[in-house]
Protein backbone atom coordinates (compact mmCIF):
# COMPACT_ATOMS: atom_id res chain seq x y z
CA UNK A 1 0.00 0.00 0.00
CA UNK A 2 2.49 2.43 1.00
CA UNK A 3 5.65 2.75 3.15
CA UNK A 4 3.73 3.25 6.55
CA UNK A 5 1.82 -0.14 5.60
CA UNK A 6 5.02 -2.20 4.96
CA UNK A 7 6.70 -1.19 8.54
CA UNK A 8 3.43 -1.59 10.07
CA UNK A 9 3.28 -5.23 8.30
CA UNK A 10 6.56 -6.01 9.26
CA UNK A 11 5.95 -5.32 12.83
CA UNK A 12 3.19 -7.30 12.96
CA UNK A 13 4.94 -10.37 11.25
CA UNK A 14 7.71 -9.77 13.87
CA UNK A 15 5.29 -9.97 16.86
CA UNK A 16 2.92 -12.68 15.04
CA UNK A 17 5.76 -15.12 14.90
CA UNK A 18 3.84 -18.17 13.33
CA UNK A 19 3.24 -15.63 10.66
CA UNK A 20 6.44 -16.87 9.28
CA UNK A 21 5.57 -20.07 8.50
CA UNK A 22 1.93 -19.63 8.47
CA UNK A 23 0.44 -18.27 5.11
CA UNK A 24 -3.02 -17.58 6.84
CA UNK A 25 -1.11 -15.70 9.65
CA UNK A 26 1.08 -13.67 7.38
CA UNK A 27 -1.69 -12.52 5.23
CA UNK A 28 -3.94 -11.39 8.67
CA UNK A 29 -1.15 -9.61 10.08
CA UNK A 30 -0.85 -7.44 6.02
CA UNK A 31 -4.57 -6.61 6.61
CA UNK A 32 -4.61 -5.58 10.29
CA UNK A 33 -1.09 -3.47 9.25
CA UNK A 34 -3.50 -1.22 6.74
CA UNK A 35 -3.08 2.16 8.66
CA UNK A 36 -7.01 2.65 9.10
CA UNK A 37 -7.16 -0.75 10.88
CA UNK A 38 -3.93 -0.43 12.89
CA UNK A 39 -4.80 2.88 13.87
CA UNK A 40 -8.20 1.69 16.20
CA UNK A 41 -6.96 -1.85 17.37
CA UNK A 42 -5.12 -2.60 19.87
CA UNK A 43 -3.38 -5.91 18.45
CA UNK A 44 -1.52 -6.98 21.51
CA UNK A 45 -5.20 -7.76 23.24
CA UNK A 46 -5.49 -10.41 20.57
CA UNK A 47 -4.07 -14.15 19.27
CA UNK A 48 -5.06 -14.34 15.85
CA UNK A 49 -4.24 -10.95 13.24
CA UNK A 50 -7.82 -10.57 12.58
CA UNK A 51 -9.71 -11.29 16.01
CA UNK A 52 -10.07 -7.69 16.49
CA UNK A 53 -12.97 -7.84 13.72
CA UNK A 54 -15.89 -9.28 16.28
CA UNK A 55 -16.65 -9.21 19.63
CA UNK A 56 -18.89 -12.00 21.49
CA UNK A 57 -20.20 -13.07 18.32
CA UNK A 58 -20.59 -9.41 16.73
CA UNK A 59 -18.77 -7.01 14.96
CA UNK A 60 -16.22 -5.24 17.11
CA UNK A 61 -16.61 -1.58 18.11
CA UNK A 62 -12.97 -1.19 16.78
CA UNK A 63 -14.31 -2.33 12.79
CA UNK A 64 -17.39 -0.06 13.33
CA UNK A 65 -14.64 2.69 13.28
CA UNK A 66 -13.40 1.75 10.22
CA UNK A 67 -14.62 3.35 6.51
CA UNK A 68 -16.72 0.48 4.63
CA UNK A 69 -14.38 0.24 2.10
CA UNK A 70 -11.66 -1.08 4.38
CA UNK A 71 -13.86 -2.92 6.60
CA UNK A 72 -15.03 -4.88 3.73
CA UNK A 73 -11.77 -5.97 2.75
CA UNK A 74 -11.56 -7.08 7.01
CA UNK A 75 -14.61 -8.77 6.33
CA UNK A 76 -13.43 -10.93 3.05
CA UNK A 77 -9.83 -11.65 5.05
CA UNK A 78 -12.06 -12.85 7.63
CA UNK A 79 -14.02 -14.79 6.03
CA UNK A 80 -11.01 -16.66 4.24
CA UNK A 81 -9.84 -17.51 7.66
CA UNK A 82 -12.98 -19.18 8.05
CA UNK A 83 -14.95 -16.21 10.36
CA UNK A 84 -18.45 -15.69 9.20
CA UNK A 85 -21.18 -13.44 9.32
CA UNK A 86 -25.02 -12.41 8.97
CA UNK A 87 -23.66 -10.44 6.23
CA UNK A 88 -23.65 -10.52 2.44
CA UNK A 89 -20.00 -11.67 1.53
CA UNK A 90 -17.63 -9.22 1.42
CA UNK A 91 -15.76 -10.04 -1.42
CA UNK A 92 -18.94 -9.30 -3.19
CA UNK A 93 -19.63 -6.34 -0.97
CA UNK A 94 -15.99 -5.30 -1.96
CA UNK A 95 -16.60 -6.00 -5.88
CA UNK A 96 -19.12 -3.00 -5.52
CA UNK A 97 -17.24 -0.20 -3.50
CA UNK A 98 -13.49 -0.92 -3.67
CA UNK A 99 -11.60 1.30 -5.89
CA UNK A 100 -8.33 -0.21 -7.79
CA UNK A 101 -5.89 0.42 -4.69
CA UNK A 102 -8.50 -1.35 -2.44
CA UNK A 103 -8.78 -4.11 -4.99
CA UNK A 104 -4.75 -4.13 -5.05
CA UNK A 105 -4.62 -4.45 -1.49
CA UNK A 106 -7.06 -7.84 -1.68
CA UNK A 107 -4.74 -9.26 -4.24
CA UNK A 108 -1.84 -9.01 -2.26
CA UNK A 109 -3.21 -10.25 0.47
CA UNK A 110 -4.95 -13.36 -2.10
CA UNK A 111 -1.25 -13.58 -2.83
CA UNK A 112 0.82 -13.43 0.58
CA UNK A 113 -2.01 -16.39 1.90
CA UNK A 114 -1.20 -18.38 -1.11
CA UNK A 115 2.35 -18.50 -1.32
CA UNK A 116 2.38 -22.36 -0.86
CA UNK A 117 -0.39 -23.07 -3.48
CA UNK A 118 0.96 -25.24 -6.22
Amino acid sequence: MNHEHKELYLSLRSYFSESQNNPSVDAACYITAIPEIYEVVNIFDYIFPLDWIQKDGKLSDEFKKLKPHIQYIALAAAEASNIRFNTRPALSLGMDYWNIEQLKVFWQYTIIRRKNAM
